[in-house]
Formats: structure tokens, C-alpha cells, sequence
């Protein structure tokens, strides 16, 4: 389970973070080893399992990712009226969308 934790929760931490496959891929091995380190040191702190603490602060670093991310996409100016200029670009140069 710890292995799986570690794949999984650092990458989903980590992309709606950053804009680029290669930022995920340092942002999420930052997260592991942040999760790592803040599991063993709670484990050492409180006397928990060392697994279930890493998992813990793993899903602590998602929540104030998922949360971080959140307030970034509230800030951030809508795309739109780019996307739709892209799209109506590509219908004038005989591009379709299927």
C-alpha cells in the first residue's frame, strides 16, 4: 500500500500544479520526499506505524495541493476567448473538429 501511495498521491499532488509534464515529474518527487521525511518524523514524534504516517502526510500534501490549485484556477483569467480564437483559426484554415 505504501508503494502505491507513493506513486500515486505525489504525481496527483502535483499536476494541478504545474503547467508541464517535466514541473510534475520535480514538483512530485519534491512532494515524495516531503512526505517521506514529515511521515517519519511524525511516526518518530507520536509513536505511530511508519507506513500509515507517510500515507498520512502524503494526503495532507494532496489536500493543500488540491486546495493550492483550486485558488490558482480562481485567480488565473479565463482561457476562453483564447480557446474559441484558436478554434475559429482552425475552422478558417479548413481544420475540422471530429
Amino acid at each position: 500500500m505504501l508503494i502505491a501511495a507513493l506513486l500515486i498521491v505525489p504525481a496527483a499532488a502535483a499536476r494541478g500544479l504545474a503547467r508541464t509534464p517535466e514541473a510534475m515529474a520535480v514538483l512530485a518527487s519534491v512532494f515524495g520526499a516531503v512526505a517521506v521525511g514529515a511521515g517519519l518524523w511524525g511516526s518518530l514524534t507520536w509513536d505511530t506505524p511508519a507506513g500509515p504516517s507517510i500515507i498520512a502526510a502524503a494526503a495532507a500534501l494532496f489536500a493543500g495541493a488540491a486546495v493550492g490549485g483550486a485558488l490558482r484556477k480562481a485567480r488565473r483569467p479565463s482561457s476562453d476567448a483564447w480557446s474559441d480564437q484558436a478554434i475559429s483559426r482552425g475552422c478558417a484554415a479548413g481544420l475540422t473538429w471530429t
